[in-house]
């Protein structure tokens, strides 16, 4: 891939789902669809915390968590900015 000049990037970790992970995510699909459009398209809780509001080694094992985990996480489920 090729990107001129990326502002930002993180891998996805993204797979195929299968059967089990398909019946895991279904019954959530309409809490997904009460979620505000902008939004409504990722599975990830929102921002309710900030950095500053956990201690450096929960924050530090917040990030590893999200880096690990599939999709945009690291972006849409991340620490509220303000």
């Amino acid at each position: 891939m090729f990107q001129r000049t990326p502002n930002w990037c993180a891998p996805l970790h993204n797979s195929t789902i299968d059967a089990a992970t398909q019946a895991r995510i279904r019954p959530r699909i309409r809490r997904f669809l009460r979620v505000p459009r902008v939004v409504r398209l990722f599975i990830h809780d929102g921002r309710s915390r900030k950095a500053l509001e956990v201690t450096p080694e929960e924050r530090e094992a917040f990030f590893e968590k999200l880096y690990r985990e599939p999709g945009f996480g690291i972006w849409m489920g991340n620490f509220a900015t303000c």
